[in-house]
C-alpha cells in the first residue's frame, strides 16, 4: 500500500506545477502589504494563512503537514463515491504517512498572502508564488474549521487549474477500485487510463527534467487519445514543447490544444493562455486574461502590472508599458523582476540614461554583480553599451587601469531574462 501511495505523491508532483527541486537563485521577496479579506471571514483564518506563508517561506512545510485534514481531502478526492471501510482504512494509513507538502511545493518558493475569500466550501487563502527562476503562479489553500481548529482541506494551483484532490483522484480512485469491486463499475474511462499509463506519464516528466523534449513529445503521442486531450496531460506537452523554443511550432500547437480543452468561462489557466494570445498577436484577449487575474487577486498583486507592461511592449505601446511597469515597482519595490522588465522597455525606447540607471539600481538593490563582458556580447544591448552613460558607469565601477578578467562571466551574474508566467515543472 505504501508503494501505491508513493505513486500518488509522484503523480501530484508531476502534475501540480511547483514541484521540481530548485538549486540556485532566490525567489522574489514581498514587502508586507494589505491582505484583502472578504466580508464575514474571521480574523483567525487570516492568522492561520499567515502561518502557512511563514512555513513555506522558511522552507519547512511542517505547519502545513501537521494541519492537513486528510478525511476531508479524501472525501473530495472520491467525489462522493463510496468504498469499504477496510479499503479506506488501509489507504488512509499510507496516505497520512506519505503525504508531505515538500513533495508539492518546492523548497525556495516564496509566498505572499493576497486575499481571503469564501467559495462555498470553506475559506480560500490566495497566495502569489514565485520560484527562484522567476516563475509566477497562484495557490489557493482551502481552509475549514472542525472542532474549533482550522485545517487545510485542499490546495489549488493556477499552473494546472485544479485542486490537488482532483489531481490525486486520477490515480487514487482506480487504485482503490482494484480492491473494491463496488467502486470498479463507477470508474470513468480517463481514470482507468490514467492508472494504466502512470509509468509513461512519469517518464514524460523525467524526460522534460532531463532536457529531452523530442523523446518526451514522442512518449506523449503514444498515450491514448482520451488522455492526450486531458488538460493536465496537455500541460506536460506544453512543458516539453517550450524546451524547443517559445517560437517553435510544437509550443504554439500545444498552447492551441490547451485552449481547445478549456471551456468558455473557465479562467483557471489564464496565466498560461495569455502566452497563447500574445504569440498569436491577439492582444485584446491577452489583456482579457490579465483582467481576470486582476479580478481574482482583487487588484492586490503588483506583479500583474508588470505582465500588463509586457503585453504593451509586444504591442509596441512603449509609453504605456513603461508607465504601468513603473507603477508596479512603486507598489512593490522589493521585487527584482519588474526592474528587468523596465530595463527591457527602456532599451526599446532608446532611453539610455534611464536604462543605465535601472541596471545600476538592480545591482544596488539586489546585491548583483553584473558582467560587463556578457552585456557587451549580447546583441540586445549592442546600442546601450556604446552610450556615454554606460561607458561612464563601467569606468566608475572598475578600478583605474583595471580590465575585466577573461573569466569574469563565470564570476559575475549576467542579466537574466524577464520572468515568465509559471508553467508546470
Amino acid at each position: 500500500m505504501y508503494f501505491k501511495f508513493f505513486r500518488i505523491v509522484v503523480l501530484t508532483a508531476i502534475l501540480f506545477g511547483l514541484s521540481g527541486p530548485t538549486s540556485f537563485g532566490q525567489a522574489e521577496k514581498a514587502v508586507p502589504d494589505t491582505v484583502i479579506v472578504d466580508k464575514g471571514i474571521d480574523i483567525k483564518f487570516v492568522d492561520f494563512a499567515k502561518k502557512i506563508e511563514a512555513s513555506i517561506d522558511d522552507g519547512s512545510p511542517d505547519f502545513c503537514n501537521n494541519n492537513m485534514h486528510f478525511e476531508l481531502l479524501f472525501d473530495r478526492m472520491m467525489g462522493g463515491r463510496k468504498i469499504s471501510d477496510k479499503a479506506k482504512s488501509e489507504f488512509m494509513s499510507g496516505f497520512k504517512k506519505g503525504f508531505n507538502f515538500s513533495k508539492i511545493i518546492a523548497k525556495g518558493i516564496s509566498l505572499k498572502l493576497l486575499r481571503m475569500e469564501s467559495d462555498g466550501t470553506g475559506t480560500r487563502a490566495l497566495f502569489r508564488a514565485f520560484d527562484p527562476d522567476g516563475g509566477h503562479a497562484y495557490f489557493k489553500f482551502l481552509l475549514v474549521e472542525d472542532g474549533n481548529k482550522i485545517y487545510i482541506a485542499d490546495l489549488y494551483s493556477s499552473t494546472c487549474g485544479e485542486d490537488i484532490s482532483s489531481i490525486l483522484s486520477h490515480d487514487t480512485v482506480p487504485m482503490l477500485a482494484r480492491s473494491d469491486s463496488g467502486l470498479l463499475g463507477k470508474l470513468l474511462q480517463k481514470e482507468t487510463e490514467f492508472s494504466k499509463n502512470f509509468l509513461k506519464i512519469s517518464q514524460i516528466k523525467k524526460l522534460i527534467n532531463d532536457g529531452d523534449p523530442d523523446t518526451a513529445l514522442k512518449t506523449y503521442n503514444e498515450l491514448p487519445d482520451c488522455l492526450k486531450l486531458e488538460k493536465l496531460i496537455i500541460l506536460l506537452r506544453i512543458q516539453a514543447s517550450v524546451l524547443k523554443g517559445a517560437d517553435s511550432r510544437e509550443y504554439k500547437e500545444s498552447l492551441a490544444a490547451l485552449k481547445g480543452c478549456v471551456k468558455d468561462g473557465d479562467n483557471s489557466l489564464d496565466g498560461i493562455l495569455l502566452n497563447y494570445y500574445i504569440l498569436n498577436k491577439d492582444f485584446s484577449k491577452a489583456h482579457g486574461c490579465l483582467d481576470n487575474l486582476y479580478k481574482m487577486t482583487a487588484n492586490n498583486d503588483p506583479y500583474l502590472d508588470v505582465k500588463r507592461g509586457d503585453i504593451f511592449l509586444e504591442e509596441g505601446k512603449l509609453n504605456e508599458a513603461e508607465a504601468i511597469i513603473r507603477k508596479g515597482i512603486q507598489r512593490e519595490p522589493t521585487m527584482e523582476s519588474p526592474y528587468w522588465s523596465l530595463f527591457t522597455v527602456l532599451i526599446a525606447e532608446k532611453k539610455w540614461p534611464d536604462a543605465t540607471k535601472t541596471i545600476q539600481s538592480i545591482e544596488k538593490l539586489f546585491n548583483k554583480k553584473l558582467s560587463f563582458a556578457d552585456m557587451e556580447k549580447d546583441p540586445e544591448y549592442a546600442s546601450l553599451v556604446k552610450t556615454d552613460d554606460y561607458l561612464k558607469w563601467k569606468e566608475s565601477t572598475l578600478k583605474p587601469n583595471q580590465a575585466l578578467p577573461a573569466d569574469s562571466a563565470k564570476k559575475t551574474t549576467a542579466p537574466t531574462k524577464k520572468p515568465r508566467m509559471l508553467e508546470p515543472k
